[in-house]
């Protein structure tokens, strides 16, 4: 099996203009607020994720993906 990593400074540091992450969380999972150095596309796959900024909170069933800009906590 071909392990790649989750580690996000892996991908930030991409040349290539599209680099792709998957993870795995429990449900319940909770990470704290963080920021990224590359613009992410973030859904899921199964169940629902949250996902909360200064500007407002998003539910995102597998249906639904949001765009998150760099920089942004």
């Amino acid at each position: 099996m071909d392990l790649k990593s989750t580690d996000p400074r892996d991908y930030e540091a991409s040349p290539h203009g599209i680099a792709a992450m998957p993870k795995e969380f429990p449900a319940g999972s909770r990470i704290p607020s963080h920021v990224h150095g590359r613009a992410q596309l973030i859904y899921a796959t199964s169940g629902v994720m949250e996902v909360t900024t200064a500007d407002g909170l998003w539910l995102l069933p597998p249906q639904r993906a949001l765009w998150m800009p760099a920089g942004i906590a």
